[in-house]
């Protein structure tokens, strides 16, 4: 990038000033003044399936929505015209894309069915129980040709070409099994746990190796191959632990923002993404060699979800404009995945509220700009095949496009 961050920053800050949106660059953060649904650096705005909950991206760059009312839109890679949609069941909580073997693969709540459809011919070629609850994450070992969908009732592993359940795994003393991640070299699986745990099954043959004790309400993991550590949000406890991804120990617990709910990795620039809905909304960047925090960025509002370009360096985290409030739960299919996330903890987010995605420097967490979106954006996905960035806007029935290399 030639272009230094202060020359991306009063850019983009400028043109908004034209278009009658407002963005202030300030000492520790930003402001923003968001006028009108959606702002000038969103490439397309695409009409999909009622209230669309998750994006997928395929090796093709196509993306996948899938909506409440059971029905994936996919779009196409280049253009995001709708190509074809297919019924996969309502209330879908969970999906992830097995691109060598070209399978979608997609849980609904409604049904409590695991979804596998073929990518090429746009078919569902198995529906399979889950046998528990539908979980909030699932992990693919593309190396294995297996999926890993933890329930409340343990893991089921399937392989990912024919949706034949090869094996389920109880987890100790009774643990939910709340959310997975796989190391891509070793196979191994981590498991977060409703027990404050984290336990590890084997990459051969998804044996219960080792379970160990973490934070309080673990709730989403990665796995950065490159630096052999494994990081898992305590939402609970305002915390990441970090684990040795060869031999499962934690080598230590890194207090983060109030309230995290989601983190992606990034191996190329060495940094995790906490997102932090609490304390007024931020993002921690983590070093993932040292688990040290690097920078702490407001977002402002309730940042939802995070998404990484690796190629263009960028950062995506989608938010609403007001904070989370503690309460009774508002259960929209979306929040439920929140919910799911921090049992015991009940949070509201309004998602009337308009959107905005905040855009980051993948090495120093710095926000360099903030688009605003539809309603209610609940997930974010990007393609490194075309460097675009899918917003689901969960009350405005439609997808946001973004230009990743801006």
């Amino acid at each position: 990038m030639s272009e230094g961050r202060g020359n991306v920053a009063y850019r983009h800050a400028r043109a908004r000033l034209l278009m009658g949106t407002v963005l202030l660059v300030v000492a520790g953060g930003v402001a923003w003044g968001l006028r009108g649904s959606e702002d000038s650096d969103v490439l397309r705005t695409v009409a999909v399936a009622s209230n669309p909950q998750i994006v997928v991206i395929d090796l093709q760059g196509r993306a996948f929505v899938a909506g409440s009312n059971g029905r994936v839109s996919v779009l196409d890679a280049h253009t995001s015209d709708p190509l074809t949609a297919v019924a996969i069941g309502a209330d879908p909580s969970a999906a992830i894309i097995d691109a060598g073997r070209g399978r979608a693969i997609i849980c609904s709540r409604a049904t409590g069915l695991l979804s596998m459809l073929d990518t090429q011919r746009m078919q569902v070629m198995r529906r399979v129980p889950v046998g528990g609850t539908c979980p909030t994450a699932l992990a693919v070992d593309v190396r294995r040709g297996r999926v890993y969908v933890p329930t409340s009732l343990g893991v089921r592993v399937l392989a990912t070409r024919t949706g034949i359940v090869l094996r389920t795994v109880v987890l100790p003393a009774q643990t939910q099994a709340v959310a997975v991640a796989v190391d891509p070299r070793t196979g191994r699986a981590f498991v977060t746990g409703s027990g404050n745990t984290v336990s590890i099954l084997d990459g051969r043959g998804a044996a219960l190796v080792r379970t160990v004790t973490v934070g309080q309400n673990p709730g989403p993991v990665v796995v950065d191959a490159v630096s052999g550590r494994v990081f898992v949000v305590n939402s609970g406890a305002d915390s990441v632990s970090m684990l040795d991804a060869r031999t499962g120990t934690v080598l230590r617990t890194v207090p983060v923002g109030a309230f995290p709910v989601a983190l992606a990795v990034d191996g190329r620039t060495g940094r995790v993404f906490v997102v932090n809905q609490g304390g007024g909304g931020s993002v921690s960047t983590l070093d993932t060699t040292t688990g040290t925090v690097v920078a702490t960025t407001p977002v402002g509002g309730a940042p939802l979800a995070v998404a990484v370009d690796a190629r263009t360096g960028r950062v995506f985290v989608t938010g609403t404009a007001t904070g989370v409030a503690s309460g009774a739960p508002h259960l929209s299919p979306f929040l439920d995945r929140l919910i799911v996330d921090v049992a015991g903890v009940w949070h509201s987010v309004r998602h009337q509220d308009t959107g905005h995605v905040s855009v980051l420097n993948a090495r120093s967490g710095a926000i360099l700009y903030t688009v605003a979106v539809g309603q209610g954006p609940s997930t974010v996905a990007v393609s490194e095949r075309t460097n675009q960035a899918f917003i689901a806007n969960f009350n405005s029935n439609s997808v946001s496009v973004l230009d990743a290399t801006r």
